[in-house]
């Protein structure tokens, strides 16, 4: 197959307007609170407040805005390829020949695409961020997955979403792409 049929066999899907706009708004408020405790209460209340909060929904703050980011810039939040699955806002790619099957996954009201890899240091490898590599990690032990998206970004249905990544990689397995 030549280059020209590869890149038009490439789909992306877009950042969900709505919710990655209301997603950032969510965490410029939490980043507001934490100034506003860090100079209004007691030095070491405010640091151990701050340390406890920033490990328990830093890095989801951190994907909100690095979402957002990218939406402004027009990037899209997945690439498909022949020969990869991209997640622009995770900064991780997988080769499709390493994923054993895809699934949807619902936590805390959320839907993601979740991923059973061959073997999972393959997103680890891609992490060079340490808190992210290791929320990750214990993402994966928890859930037995190796990789999840949130859908919660994206435009369109959850549903609709998971069918066209899971036909994608169907007709990749058949050699139809």
């Amino acid at each position: 197959m030549n280059n020209n049929n590869q890149d038009n066999n490439n789909q992306q899907i877009s950042y969900s307007p709505c919710n990655t706009t209301i997603n950032f708004i969510i965490a410029l408020g939490f980043i507001i609170v934490l100034v506003v405790l860090a100079t209004n209460i007691n030095k070491t209340a405010a640091i151990t407040f701050i340390v406890v909060l920033i490990a328990i929904g830093g890095q989801g703050m951190f994907m909100f805005i690095k979402s957002f980011l990218l939406f402004v810039s027009g990037k899209p939040a997945i690439v498909l390829t022949k020969d990869y699955f991209i997640d622009n806002s995770a900064g991780v790619k997988i080769g499709w020949s390493d994923i054993n099957n895809i699934t949807s996954y619902n936590f805390n009201g959320r839907t993601f695409l979740a991923f059973d890899l061959i073997d999972n240091s393959i997103i680890y490898k891609q992490l060079l961020n340490p808190i992210q590599n290791g929320f990750l990690r214990i993402n994966a032990a928890l859930s037995k997955k190796s990789f999840m998206t949130n859908l919660s970004f994206l435009k369109g249905k959850n549903g609709d979403i998971f069918e066209k990544v899971n036909n994608f990689y169907q007709a990749l397995l058949k050699d139809e792409i």
